[in-house]
């Protein structure tokens, strides 16, 4: 015990132990401290991977229901395209994916379905019809790319075809967008993890 030396060595005994315990503590920080970091990083990453999802479902959410607003929600026989204006009106909304996520892989797509409806109440369901760019006028069409490039475009609509294809009723329009968003994560991840795309769907 430190109370049972001379009291000339008590400060020598003192400053040794405080110099022991101050070793200890820098040992164990050294240890610890690159457990913190990686875990600091991968926060950032999660905060960073989360507010581009919330901006890009945004931003979906939006697309649909302002094309729903500026569009019927039932139609016949006679379904006509969007206009031009209600196109490049979709289009400037997108466009907050290039302020948001500054990225030239990111990407908006939208569909329009409808189910037609047929005369004869006892005849089977009409298939969902994608009905952009060219109304009923093109049974080829996929939809549209309203912000980036034009990647696998016949395979979002027949995703989305399929999925809508479930629920839809005689004459009801659907919307739907798909925004792909590429997030680099600063954390020790492996390579195929480190930088990917990521998708986001809003239907309605």
């Amino acid at each position: 015990m430190i109370n049972d030396v001379p009291f000339i060595m008590r400060p020598y005994l003192s400053a040794r132990n405080y110099l022991r315990s101050s070793r200890a503590s820098a040992v164990e920080f050294v240890l610890v401290f690159p457990f913190l970091f990686i875990f600091f990083l991968f926060v950032v990453d999660f905060c960073n991977w989360l507010a581009d999802w919330r901006q890009a479902t945004r931003i979906a959410e939006s697309i649909v229901r302002t094309a729903q607003a500026l569009d019927r929600r039932l139609v016949d026989s006679e379904t006509r395209p969007l206009s031009d204006e209600t196109i490049q009106l979709l289009r400037n909304i997108a466009d907050r994916m290039k302020v948001q996520l500054p990225d030239a892989k990111n990407s908006v797509w939208i569909g329009r379905y409808v189910r037609p409806q047929r005369g004869n109440g006892l005849a089977a369901q009409a298939p969902i019809v994608q009905l952009l760019p060219n109304g009923l006028s093109d049974p080829n069409n996929q939809g549209i790319m309203l912000n980036g490039d034009a990647e696998d475009v016949a395979q979002r609509n027949q995703r989305i075809s399929a999925k809508i294809e479930t629920i839809a009723l005689s004459g009801e329009i659907f919307y739907a967008v798909e925004i792909r968003f590429r997030r680099h994560f600063l954390g020790p991840l492996p390579q195929w993890a480190k930088e990917r795309m990521y998708t986001v769907q809003f239907i309605q």
